[in-house]
């Protein structure tokens, strides 16, 4: 499937990302801006290629946010050794990683679900809540809040 080959490149561009990190030093160079680019480019497109193809899977609902993490994750411990990046921070973002990880495994093997991630464009908000189990998605009655929930399910 093309969409979890997008997020499979954006995995494989990360060390080459740390590398030219690495060979640039205190600057940024133009190969380090491309692969960046297209890191993202590659975030944008593979949910946007998933659902206008129809090839939506469980293993791309969890293959694209764990790619946005070790992208993300390799520049910013780069950062950190390279250029001072503020180390608590990074650390900071990796446990809050972590939770978000962890709580999304155990609700999906409790609950058996992957919720859909339905945005365009989800690099502005990587906080992994696309494999997050939500109780109004799943329900089997009308919700609380008296809103359909048919747009919810798919």
């Amino acid at each position: 499937m093309l969409a979890n080959g997008l997020s499979l490149a954006r995995i494989l561009l990360a060390p080459a990302v740390a590398f030219s990190l690495y060979r640039d030093g205190q600057s940024t160079g133009t190969l380090t801006l491309a692969l960046m680019l297209t890191g993202g480019a590659t975030d944008l497109l593979d949910g946007w290629v998933a659902r206008r193809l129809g090839q939506t899977s469980d293993l791309g609902r969890v293959l694209d946010p764990l790619a946005d993490k070790i992208f993300i994750g390799c520049i910013c411990i780069c950062l950190v050794l390279l250029q001072g990046f503020p180390l608590w921070l990074v650390a900071l973002q990796g446990i809050r990683d972590l939770a978000i990880v962890g709580v999304g495994v155990y609700l999906v093997r409790s609950r058996q679900f992957v919720r859909q991630d339905r945005d365009v464009g989800d690099g502005a908000d990587d906080s992994g809540s696309r494999a997050q189990y939500r109780s109004d998605m799943v329900a089997s009655g009308p919700r609380a809040d008296g809103l359909a929930d048919h747009r919810l399910r798919q």
